[in-house]
């Protein structure tokens, strides 16, 4: 017998044990959190529990009455390269520890891709409490999270209390989000009213910055035993930005609608012939058809093998999922994914415009 047999062999639970809960149901995770989290404050789960369950998804695996393994899908609107998806952001993915090694997150974090695959979604994203949890599922770093901190000292602070003052907030935020990156969540109102009652959960605060009687920036401090900064937002004049460590992963959850959102950086046409390998959502694996223009780009699925590209005008790529991700979302240039590239096939593969700039930096 395999090693990947005998393994398959051990594992207790199956997709077919996984369930979504009902919102009557969803706080009876809060004990399972509690005891994989414990550095969440009361009050902060309260928050949580209050809020943000409204409109999420919690997957679990029970046992008579109790709850073994959860994974919460919250969702956002992701703003990507002048499109919106909308997107899950994947947190408290947690199994009780004496139920730890039985394939509990395995059903769970599968299910859960293969649903977003069947729901047209096509992109999810978590931050990791460690890579090496992820990367057997196709997750990889999309993102690095700078540090930002404010140097400007004639500076205003202006809480966020007034409508109008979480209207001004979201629109600064979505403003300087905009000119610096392609890949955001959405900034509204909804927003900034979540995010103040947030911080506030750990006793922060929501504040809006000004300079010479006008808005500057956004700023917000949250922490119920030590304050820290949750955000900055600001022109770059007034801060001081060091290099962050790798921090969001993401995953394609349907390829064929993730790709049409790129094209070529300038006018012309590029075919490629694109064999994809995803190992859990068969969906996204096989033969596709990409065709890019300088402003579109389609996907056709190809029933029969695609062959090397002869001419200019098409390339052949062979890729894994989680290195379509990296490329596509800007972290890494072909090159330094695929090291035995032919010349010509990554000058091609540079004619494609990646996205510029992830930034996502919300906690759950």
């Amino acid at each position: 017998m395999s090693q990947n047999s005998k393994e398959k062999e051990d594992l207790c639970w199956k997709k077919s044990d996984v369930r979504y809960l009902s919102a009557e149901e969803k706080r009876r995770t809060l004990s399972l959190w509690e005891s994989c989290f414990p550095e969440d404050s009361r009050e902060f789960l309260e928050y949580y529990y209050t809020e943000k369950t409204k409109e999420n998804r919690i997957a679990v695996i029970e046992k008579e009455g109790e709850i073994l393994s959860m994974l919460h899908r919250n969702p956002y609107r992701l703003h990507v390269k002048g499109q919106i998806w909308e997107s899950d952001y994947l947190v408290a993915v947690a199994t009780r520890k004496d139920c730890r090694g039985k394939g509990a997150m395995r059903a769970v974090l599968t299910k859960v891709l293969e649903d977003m695959n069947r729901e047209k979604m096509p992109f999810t994203f978590l931050m990791p409490a460690a890579e090496g949890i992820y990367t057997p599922y196709d997750f990889a770093f999309v993102s690095e999270g700078k540090k930002y901190k404010l140097k400007e000292e004639n500076v205003q602070y202006v809480p966020v209390e007034k409508t109008e003052e979480l209207e001004k907030a979201a629109r600064r935020m979505k403003d300087w989000l905009k000119t610096r990156f392609e890949v955001f969540t959405e900034r509204n109102k909804t927003y900034a009213e979540q995010l103040k009652r947030e911080v506030e959960s750990e006793h922060g605060q929501l504040r809006l910055l000004c300079r010479e009687g006008r808005t500057a920036g956004v700023q917000a401090f949250w922490g119920s035993e030590k304050q820290e900064q949750r955000l900055l937002y600001a022109p770059d004049e007034l801060c001081e930005i060091q290099a962050g460590n790798p921090l969001i992963m993401g995953r394609i959850t349907e390829l064929q609608t993730f790709l049409t959102a790129f094209s070529l950086k300038k006018k012309g046409k590029l075919t490629v012939l694109l064999e994809a390998e995803d190992r859990w959502i068969p969906e996204n694996s096989g033969r596709f058809l990409w065709e890019l223009t300088e402003t579109s780009s389609t996907v056709i699925r190809q029933k029969t093998a695609v062959q090397a590209a002869e001419d200019r005008s098409q390339v052949y790529l062979r890729a894994k999922i989680g290195q379509l991700a990296q490329w596509l979302m800007g972290y890494r240039e072909p090159g330094a994914i695929w090291t035995d590239l032919p010349v010509q096939t990554r000058e091609q593969l540079e004619q494609i415009q990646t996205v510029q700039g992830v930034w996502i930096d919300e906690v759950v």
